[in-house]
């Protein structure tokens, strides 16, 4: 898999230190009493997934430079997306780190922008551990299957073009963090 030569992802290998990556996983554990169960949609129509997650800041085991150096990357790769766009920022109120069980994945094909998070422009991941079987992300269009190795960072555009799910890690735990670039509104940042 060459996933630079795909249209529009960017894969950043090792953007987050394994060191760091390792210090997450630890952290998620040691506070693993205050995830919730992941899921998708709103209060009205909320469906549950296998998972669990945490909220966290951009500050978290440096998370922000890291994220700093895939956007850069993504930026550099594909100029007039930087160019010719509306103006775009972190959503600090949106990032999760997650849990994946063996035998537990996201296999819903989605994209990132729909009801209630309009506003999403480029979504971003980065895997937390390798896995040796299964594991990745599966973009459909793109016809790709990512390759989870630590500290890799993953970013796309939000929309239906980069329709995506899980795939399975039939024996091994995955662990993510995940995130998404929105469309600056100045009322949400005041």
């Amino acid at each position: 898999m060459n996933i630079k030569n795909i249209t529009l992802c960017s894969l950043t290998p090792a953007a987050f230190s394994r060191e760091s990556c390792k210090k997450a996983i630890n952290w998620f554990e040691e506070n693993i009493d205050q995830a919730r169960p992941g899921g998708y949609g709103d209060e009205n129509n909320f469906n549950a997934l296998d998972n669990l997650e945490l909220s966290i800041r951009p500050d978290f085991f440096n998370l922000s430079p890291a994220i700093e150096k895939g956007l850069a990357n993504f930026k550099k790769k594909y100029e007039l997306v930087e160019k010719n766009i509306s103006p775009y920022t972190l959503n600090i109120n949106d990032i999760l780190m997650c849990k994946w069980s063996p035998n537990n994945y996201y296999n819903n094909i989605h994209c990132e922008r729909g009801t209630g998070n309009t506003d999403r422009v480029l979504s971003w991941m980065f895997y937390l551990n390798d896995i040796k079987h299964g594991g990745g992300t599966e973009f459909i269009y793109q016809n790709i299957t990512t390759i989870p190795k630590a500290g890799d960072f993953i970013i796309f555009p939000s929309g239906v073009s980069h329709m995506h799910r899980g795939e399975n890690a039939p024996h091994e735990t995955k662990y993510i963090i995940t995130g998404h670039f929105i469309f600056y509104q100045d009322h949400r940042h005041k």
